[in-house]
């Protein structure tokens, strides 16, 4: 696997295309259930995570069932522009616990993902605009869910130390480049971790512009 960052940018230049070709006034309502969903994730994640840890992990994985994700690697010396530390040994039942947590915050932005781009999603009022005007809309809602999506499913994986992936051979976040290490705090979870009402706010505002269109 290559680095994770070119991969990210891979789906994000992706969902852009998709967006040029379906038109923001569909992308608007996807964007509104990822503010939703990131919202409640963010607001909420804390305590639904502690309580599948207590109440589901505690009786399938006993000795994962209380421990706490670890920190991520600390950087380590760079050669030719990726890390070259040794994979860091977790025990497998802390790295199933850490999937499970993970897949719990993923599934959702994945869920939604699969149905909206299967025509099920809300569908702004109006015909979009032709031209460089509509072109750029596309671009800038398009890129707006890509970054929602790709960011977030980025972010739990980076939490939650990539689970299983280095077992699998796939990915060692220890080999991570020092580039998608300073990407990771600009991913949206990590910028809106503190402030999640700012999310709920924006997708209130273009729930309240749809209804009155």
């Amino acid at each position: 696997m290559g680095p994770i960052e070119v991969l990210w940018g891979t789906v994000l230049f992706i969902f852009v295309v998709i967006a040029v070709v379906r038109g923001y006034n569909r992308e608007l309502g996807v964007t509104v259930i990822l503010l939703l969903v990131l919202f409640v994730e963010l607001q909420f994640g804390g305590l639904i995570e502690q309580r599948v840890r207590q109440q589901v992990i505690a009786r399938v994985l006993p000795e994962a069932a209380m421990a706490t994700p670890p920190p991520p690697p600390a950087p380590a010396a760079v050669e030719g522009g990726e890390q070259i530390t040794q994979p860091e040994e977790i025990p497998l039942e802390q790295e199933l616990a850490n999937f499970i947590i993970m897949m719990l915050f993923q599934l959702p932005i994945l869920i939604i993902v699969f149905w909206s781009y299967a025509g099920r999603t809300l569908t702004f009022p109006g015909t979009p605009p032709r031209g460089v005007e509509g072109f750029f809309f596309n671009l800038l809602v398009g890129f707006v869910n890509g970054y929602l999506v790709t960011g977030t499913l980025w972010y739990y994986l980076h939490k939650y130390k990539y689970p299983l992936l280095a077992r699998w051979g796939l990915f060692y976040p220890e080999n991570m480049t020092e580039r998608a290490l300073k990407l990771v705090k600009y991913l949206p979870p990590a910028l809106f971790e503190g402030r999640p009402e700012m999310l709920g706010m924006v997708a209130a505002v273009l729930i309240f512009v749809y209804v009155r269109r």
